[in-house]
């Protein structure tokens, strides 16, 4: 069991076993409130992409943000898992974190995860700091949101700006009465004072060896470009040694489209790794990732 070791991952693990593309997937979401014609994707940010199409929605179509919402997870709950997910739960992680919405990780463990239980010290609706469901001896945490709550699934800007607000709060400030059941102190005077208990999955970045992989980190991530900026912060401004490393797994074949990205990464600590991707064999990739990643 890897319990000094965290693995995040992201929508690539998926797009081995499914065709389902996030640009299907909102042009299906603009024809289901019957905007076709009036909104179109273009090159728009995603998070502001859809908060046009939420707007447009209850504007003018009367939906409610639960029903597009809902759309969204009826149709991401029905992508297939592959290899690569069994692959995962192979290497035995106590802590996976993923942006997927999905259950495939859970699936290689049980086949009914319509009583999946939250295991947070915290039971969240909207936001997922704590959010966590226990398979066996490890624990997945949806970091963005799940399908058997559609409430919980991250998207738009003021989901996000809301999402890094209280992560902020949990990391500099202290979460207050934010929560009726418990206070969190800052989880920076535990930087320096030890004791770190890792309630939220926030923790693990400033404490055990992350593993990225199948996610592109795009720039609207901001609440996980905002953690890396401010661990780094840390580090330089206080002097705060924290003693984790966060490595990122990338194609070979994008390193000069995604230079700009991999600069940042380097700026913020994180060591860039890349992965040949052979004749396009996404399979081969993932499976050479994870082999890495086991050593």
């Amino acid at each position: 069991m890897k319990k000094n070791k965290v693995l995040l991952v992201g929508n690539g693990i998926n797009n081995v076993s499914n065709r389902l593309a996030w640009r299907q997937l909102i042009k299906g979401l603009i024809e289901h409130i019957g905007a076709t014609g009036q909104i179109e994707i273009r090159n728009k940010p995603f998070p502001l992409l859809y908060d046009e199409i939420f707007i447009e929605a209850i504007k003018f179509k009367k939906y409610k943000e639960e029903d597009v919402k809902k759309f969204i997870a009826d149709k991401v709950s029905g992508l297939k898992k592959s290899i690569i997910h069994e692959e995962i739960i192979k290497l035995d992680f106590h802590d996976i974190l993923t942006t997927n919405y999905d259950y495939n990780l859970e699936k290689e463990r049980i086949q009914d995860i319509t009583n999946l239980k939250n295991e947070g010290i915290v039971i969240e609706k909207t936001y997922n700091l704590f959010r966590h469901n226990k398979i066996g001896n490890t624990n997945i945490w949806h970091i963005h949101g799940e399908c058997n709550l559609p409430s919980s699934i991250t998207l738009g800007y003021d989901h996000y700006c809301g999402y890094l607000q209280y992560i902020r709060d949990y990391v500099v400030t202290g979460t207050g009465s934010s929560y009726r059941s418990i206070m969190f102190k800052p989880l920076k005077e535990k930087f320096i004072k030890g004791g770190i208990k890792f309630h939220s999955w926030v923790d693990f970045f400033f404490k055990k060896d992350i593993h990225i992989l199948g996610f592109t980190f795009d720039f609207v991530e901001m609440h996980l470009w905002w953690i890396l900026a401010y661990r780094a912060r840390m580090r330089y401004e206080k002097g705060i040694s924290f003693g984790n490393k966060i490595r990122y797994y990338y194609p070979d074949q994008d390193l000069v489209k995604i230079q700009n990205k991999l600069d940042l990464l380097r700026s913020n600590d994180v060591i860039p790794f890349a992965i040949n991707l052979n004749n396009g064999n996404w399979t081969q990739y993932y499976l050479d990732a994870l082999k890495e990643i086991r050593l």
